[in-house]
């Protein structure tokens, strides 16, 4: 499907509507494609889990695990994408995760695992997996710009949100805070989509 590209102070009019049903989500422009098409799956990921179970578990076998490892593993499989209330969250996400959390960490990591690897000169299989992997990686996120998503959550897909919100309703009698997280309980489908903004390429993106 088309997805509506939108500005900035849009997606900021948005977030100040507290009373407007809507959540934000992080990417890369690596994704947009895939996004528009699918929109995101709820067991789904756009590159292979068992390159970044690869790099995961040799990190482990190898006790190189320290120095900015952020929740990969078997654990993210059948989560699905996350989601926020907060404008400001999903801009920060973007901006600083390049390719995501996941393959963000994972790059990271298996740029450490060659290093170590070289210097030690063995374990040449799994040296010239990871070589591969950071050309295929790398092309992968080249060029790429992160991105904002607005996004129409419905209480099929989003309970949480709803819950929230009636919550504050009945409480305070208006809404007055969208949480910093939301997680689906189902696909995200590309119709929920209102509209995505491109940012511009941070200085530190190499």
């Amino acid at each position: 499907m088309n997805v509506r590209d939108c500005t900035l102070a849009e997606l900021v009019e948005l977030d100040s509507n507290l009373g407007e049903p809507v959540v934000f989500h992080g990417s890369t422009t690596c994704f947009c494609e895939q996004i528009a098409a699918t929109g995101w799956p709820l067991c789904g990921r756009p590159y292979s889990w068992d390159d970044i179970n690869f790099v995961r578990d040799l990190a482990d076998r190898l006790n190189q695990t320290s120095g900015g490892w952020v929740g990969l593993g078997l654990k993210c499989r059948h989560q699905g994408a996350s989601f926020t209330g907060q404008l400001s969250r999903a801009h920060q996400y973007a901006s600083q995760c390049q390719g995501g959390e996941n393959l963000f960490s994972a790059r990271d990591v298996a740029n450490r695992l060659v290093g170590f690897l070289r210097l030690a000169g063995e374990r040449p299989a799994e040296l010239q997996r990871l070589e591969d992997l950071q050309t295929c990686w790398s092309r992968l996120v080249a060029g790429a710009l992160p991105v904002v998503y607005a996004v129409r959550p419905t209480e099929a897909v989003f309970p949480s949100f709803f819950q929230n919100q009636h919550a504050q309703l009945a409480v305070l009698g208006k809404v007055i805070d969208r949480l910093m997280e939301y997680n689906p309980v189902a696909d995200v489908p590309a119709s929920a989509i209102m509209g995505r903004c491109v940012l511009e390429r941070p200085p530190a993106w190499k």
